[in-house]
Protein backbone atom coordinates (compact mmCIF):
# COMPACT_ATOMS: atom_id res chain seq x y z
CA UNK A 1 0.00 0.00 0.00
CA UNK A 2 1.10 3.78 -0.67
CA UNK A 3 0.06 6.37 1.82
CA UNK A 4 -1.13 9.44 -0.75
CA UNK A 5 -0.38 13.13 0.77
CA UNK A 6 -3.43 14.88 -0.71
CA UNK A 7 -2.11 18.22 0.29
CA UNK A 8 -0.24 19.61 -2.51
CA UNK A 9 -1.56 20.76 -6.25
CA UNK A 10 -2.92 18.41 -8.50
CA UNK A 11 -1.33 20.23 -11.37
CA UNK A 12 1.28 23.19 -11.81
CA UNK A 13 -0.90 25.10 -13.24
CA UNK A 14 -3.96 24.99 -10.70
CA UNK A 15 -4.70 28.62 -9.44
CA UNK A 16 -4.05 29.12 -5.70
CA UNK A 17 -4.75 32.40 -3.81
CA UNK A 18 -1.61 33.99 -1.91
CA UNK A 19 -1.76 33.16 1.46
CA UNK A 20 -4.71 31.94 1.59
CA UNK A 21 -4.18 28.63 3.68
CA UNK A 22 -3.99 26.59 0.30
CA UNK A 23 -7.48 27.59 -1.02
CA UNK A 24 -7.54 27.30 -4.55
CA UNK A 25 -9.28 29.94 -7.00
CA UNK A 26 -12.49 28.19 -7.76
CA UNK A 27 -15.98 26.75 -6.68
CA UNK A 28 -16.35 23.69 -4.72
CA UNK A 29 -16.66 21.03 -7.68
CA UNK A 30 -17.16 16.72 -7.33
CA UNK A 31 -13.41 15.30 -8.58
CA UNK A 32 -13.79 12.09 -10.09
CA UNK A 33 -10.56 9.63 -9.73
CA UNK A 34 -11.22 6.62 -12.04
CA UNK A 35 -8.98 3.36 -10.83
CA UNK A 36 -8.82 1.29 -14.23
CA UNK A 37 -9.29 -2.02 -15.44
CA UNK A 38 -6.45 -4.16 -15.36
CA UNK A 39 -4.96 -1.90 -12.01
CA UNK A 40 -5.00 -4.86 -9.44
CA UNK A 41 -2.62 -6.86 -11.76
CA UNK A 42 0.18 -3.60 -12.50
CA UNK A 43 0.19 -3.43 -8.67
CA UNK A 44 0.78 -7.28 -8.31
CA UNK A 45 3.62 -7.14 -10.35
CA UNK A 46 4.98 -4.06 -8.79
CA UNK A 47 4.39 -1.89 -11.22
CA UNK A 48 3.11 2.06 -11.30
CA UNK A 49 -1.17 2.00 -12.68
CA UNK A 50 -1.55 5.62 -13.80
CA UNK A 51 -4.42 6.43 -11.00
CA UNK A 52 -3.37 8.89 -8.46
CA UNK A 53 -0.85 12.07 -8.56
CA UNK A 54 1.42 12.42 -6.02
CA UNK A 55 -0.85 15.10 -4.58
CA UNK A 56 -4.09 16.73 -4.88
CA UNK A 57 -5.50 19.89 -3.72
CA UNK A 58 -8.93 20.53 -2.96
CA UNK A 59 -11.55 23.10 -1.43
CA UNK A 60 -14.16 22.86 1.59
CA UNK A 61 -17.49 21.79 -0.15
CA UNK A 62 -15.22 19.32 -2.93
CA UNK A 63 -16.57 15.70 -3.31
CA UNK A 64 -14.02 13.12 -4.05
CA UNK A 65 -15.42 10.36 -6.09
CA UNK A 66 -13.69 6.97 -6.95
CA UNK A 67 -14.75 5.23 -9.26
CA UNK A 68 -13.19 1.34 -9.44
CA UNK A 69 -13.56 -0.01 -12.63
CA UNK A 70 -11.15 -2.78 -11.63
CA UNK A 71 -12.24 -6.34 -11.07
CA UNK A 72 -11.14 -6.39 -7.52
CA UNK A 73 -12.03 -4.35 -4.27
CA UNK A 74 -10.08 -1.06 -3.64
CA UNK A 75 -9.38 1.03 -0.36
CA UNK A 76 -8.65 5.02 -0.47
CA UNK A 77 -8.65 5.70 3.20
CA UNK A 78 -11.81 5.67 4.92
CA UNK A 79 -13.42 4.55 1.14
CA UNK A 80 -14.18 1.01 0.06
CA UNK A 81 -14.76 1.07 -3.09
CA UNK A 82 -16.26 -2.40 -4.76
CA UNK A 83 -15.39 -3.82 -8.24
CA UNK A 84 -17.08 -1.90 -10.62
CA UNK A 85 -18.38 0.94 -8.51
CA UNK A 86 -17.67 4.11 -7.00
CA UNK A 87 -17.13 5.63 -4.03
CA UNK A 88 -18.11 9.59 -2.73
CA UNK A 89 -16.31 11.32 0.32
CA UNK A 90 -17.25 14.77 1.30
CA UNK A 91 -14.39 17.17 1.91
CA UNK A 92 -16.11 19.53 4.14
CA UNK A 93 -13.54 20.92 6.35
CA UNK A 94 -9.70 22.08 5.54
CA UNK A 95 -7.30 19.58 6.77
CA UNK A 96 -4.28 17.46 5.78
CA UNK A 97 -4.87 14.44 4.17
CA UNK A 98 -2.51 10.97 3.58
CA UNK A 99 -4.42 7.96 3.41
CA UNK A 100 -3.32 4.21 2.27
CA UNK A 101 -4.90 2.91 -0.65
CA UNK A 102 -4.57 -0.88 -2.26
CA UNK A 103 -4.20 0.30 -6.29
CA UNK A 104 -0.73 2.21 -6.01
CA UNK A 105 2.21 -0.50 -4.83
Amino acid sequence: MKVVDLTRPLSPDMPVFEGAQGQTARAPKEITLTIPAGTSELVARGEQPPVLPDSMIFVVGDVLVVKNDDVVDHKLGPLWIPANSSAQMPLGQEESLAFECTFQP
